[in-house]
């Protein structure tokens, strides 16, 4: 009898997991709905927040942009290019995070941009990791793929652009 017992509790602690972690999944899959008129970005940003479980991570993003949308049950995906130009700011979803940036802008000389990528011994991309030109303040963080990119000023080249 006890043996049974423990077995029927077994058995409803993982069910009970199992509809949990679908609840989770289907959460994040939820359909966004959104009529917003002339609202910056930062406000429909925390509108997606709100219907959903996803928490956006901007980096150098202008989030006071005014911006229009009327929207009905789409994706994360299909939302997001209604708020952003793809050409200019791409997403990554990790998790319930979005991560946002601006694309890099192409120009026709770029002597003066370092960029890169950071790994660690086992190979694998560093997130976070500060890359900064001895001596200065000048530098930037790595993005979640370890990659990083910056300008070098015209006084630290010697004049040399």
């Amino acid at each position: 009898m006890r043996n049974s017992l423990l077995k029927l509790l077994r058995l409803f602690v993982v069910a009970i997991s199992l509809l949990s972690s679908i609840g989770a999944a289907a959460q994040s899959q939820r359909k966004i709905t959104l009529k917003m008129e002339n609202s910056s970005v930062e406000t429909i940003l925390n509108e997606i927040e709100r219907q959903t479980d996803y928490l956006f991570v901007c980096e150098s993003l202008d989030l006071t942009r005014k911006v229009s949308v009327n929207i009905v049950d789409k994706s994360l995906d299909e939302a997001m290019s209604h708020i952003f130009n793809p050409a200019e700011v791409s997403w990554k979803v990790s998790g319930s995070n979005v991560y946002l940036y601006q694309k890099k802008q192409e120009t026709q000389s770029q002597s003066n941009v370092v960029s890169g990528i950071v790994k660690d011994s086992f190979g694998e991309p560093l997130v976070g990791a500060a890359v900064i030109i001895k001596g200065t303040t000048v530098g930037a963080g790595t993005d979640l793929d370890g990659n990083f990119e910056f300008e070098v000023p015209a006084d630290l080249l010697g004049g040399a652009v």
